[in-house]
C-alpha cells in the first residue's frame, strides 16, 4: 500500500511549493499593507504596491495549495485511524504536530521581534496574544488575533483529527453516511449563527465571535471528507459509481456552507469557485495516474509541514529588510525561498523526524480493536 499512496506525498511537496509562490509573490507584492502591519514594518518597507493582479494571484495560489493540503490530510488520515485505538491516535497526532509548530513559531516570534526593532517600532503584542498563538486549537475559539497569518489551516485541521477520532468506528467500516450526518449538522448550525447574526450580536458580540470562528471548520469539512472518499475508493472499500455520488453530494455542501455560512468564505467563493475544483481535479488526476514528481518534489513533501509553519512571517521580514536594503525584488524572494527552505530543513531533521518516531511508538500503544484491510 506505501507504493500506492506515494503520490500523497509528492502532492503535499506540491502544495508547500504553491504556497510558499503565493505568499512570497502574490502577498507579499500585492498586499503590502496586509505585509506591513503583520511584520510591523508600517510602511517602513517599499513595495511599490499593491498590484491588483499580484493579489489575485496570491489569493488563487493560496486556496490551491491549501486545498490540496485538505485533501491530503483527507486522504491520510483514515489509514492512522484504521491501524491505532483513538488515544493512540491523538496522543500521536499532538506528539507529531506540537513540537514542529513550537519551534516553528518561536522562530516566526524572532524574526517578527527583529522586524519591530529594524523598523523602529515596539513589539505589538501582549503576553496573552503570544501565548494563544502557542496554544493551537484555542486561539481561533477565543478570538486571538493570528501572529503569522497562516496557522487557521492547521487549527482546522486539529479540529478534523479529533472529528476522526471520534468517528474513528465509522471510518474503519468506511461508513459515510455518519460523515455526511456531521457535515449537515455542523453546517447548519454555520448557517444558523449567521442568520441570527444581529440578534446575538445585540447580547454578546464577544460569544458570537467565539462561535463562528469555531464553526468555521463546518465549511471546509466536506471538503476534506472528499479527500476520505479517495482513500476509500484506493482501498476498495466503495466502488467508482459510489465514490462520485458522494463526492457531488459533499461538494454540494461544501458549496452550500460557503455561500450560506460564514462571511470569510462567502467573501472568498468567487475565487474559490475556481481554486478548489481544480485542486479537486489535480488531486484527481495524480491518483489515477500517479506520475513522478522527481526528486524536487519530494524533497519539498519531506519538509511540508516545518516549511508551512515557517516560511510566512518570517519570509516577509527576510524580503522586507532586503527590499529595504536596494535589493532586486527577484533576489529578495530568492533569499528568502532559501532561508525558510534552510531553517525548515533544520527543523525536518532535529525536531520533526523524532518527533515522527515517537509518535509511531506511542501510537503503537493503542492498536484499533480491528484493522480494516488495506
Amino acid at each position: 500500500m506505501t507504493a500506492k499512496i506515494d503520490f500523497a506525498h509528492d502532492l503535499r511537496g506540491l502544495a508547500s511549493a504553491t504556497v510558499l509562490v503565493a505568499h512570497y509573490v502574490g502577498t507579499y507584492w500585492g498586499r503590502p499593507k496586509v505585509v506591513e502591519v503583520f511584520i510591523n514594518s508600517l510602511a517602513g518597507h517599499p513595495t511599490n504596491g499593491p498590484h491588483p493582479w499580484l493579489e489575485l494571484f496570491g489569493q488563487m495560489a493560496g486556496q490551491f495549495g491549501v486545498a490540496l493540503f485538505f485533501l491530503v490530510s483527507g486522504f491520510v488520515i483514515p489509514f492512522s485511524i484504521s491501524r491505532y485505538s483513538r488515544a493512540g491516535f491523538l496522543a500521536a497526532r499532538v506528539i507529531r504536530i506540537w513540537p514542529v509548530y513550537i519551534v516553528g513559531f518561536s522562530v516566526t516570534l524572532l524574526a517578527y521581534s527583529m522586524s519591530s526593532r529594524y523598523f523602529g517600532n515596539p513589539f505589538g503584542y501582549d503576553a496573552r496574544t503570544v501565548v494563544m498563538n502557542y496554544a493551537l486549537g484555542l486561539r481561533d475559539i477565543l478570538s486571538v488575533p493570528s501572529i503569522d497569518g497562516i496557522v487557521w489551516t492547521l487549527e482546522i485541521e486539529l479540529k478534523f483529527y479529533l472529528l476522526c477520532a471520534v468517528m474513528a468506528a465509522a471510518m474503519r467500516r468506511a461508513q459515510i453516511a455518519p460523515m455526511i450526518g456531521v457535515c449537515a449538522a455542523m453546517i447548519a448550525a454555520n448557517i444558523a449563527c449567521n442568520f441570527w447574526r444581529d440578534s446575538i450580536l445585540a447580547v454578546n458580540a464577544a460569544w458570537y465571535a467565539r462561535t463562528i470562528d469555531a464553526c468555521l471548520p463546518a465549511t471546509i469539512l466536506p471538503y476534506l471528507f472528499l479527500g476520505v472518499l479517495f482513500n476509500f475508493l484506493i482501498r476498495s472499500e466503495i466502488t467508482t459509481k459510489d465514490f462520485l455520488g458522494w463526492s457531488g453530494l459533499l461538494g454540494a455542501m461544501f458549496v452550500a456552507g460557503c455561500l450560506l455560512g460564514s462571511w470569510q468564505y462567502r467573501a472568498g467563493f468567487q475565487t474559490m469557485a475556481i481554486t478548489y475544483p481544480a485542486a479537486w481535479c489535480t488531486f484527481a488526476a495524480v491518483y489515477y495516474w500517479r506520475p513522478d514528481f522527481g526528486r524536487v518534489v519530494s524533497a519539498l513533501g519531506d519538509i511540508s509541514y516545518p516549511l508551512y509553519v515557517v516560511h510566512g512571517l518570517s519570509g516577509y521580514v527576510i524580503i522586507a529588510v532586503l527590499s529595504s536594503q536596494g535589493w532586486h525584488p527577484v533576489l529578495a524572494v530568492l533569499a528568502a525561498t532559501g532561508a525558510s527552505i534552510g531553517v525548515a530543513c533544520g527543523l525536518h531533521y532535529m525536531v520533526e523526524r523524532p518527533s515522527v518516531d515517537a509518535a509511531s511508538i506511542v501510537a503503537r500503544w493503542g492498536r484499533a480493536p480491528q484493522l480494516a484491510t488495506v
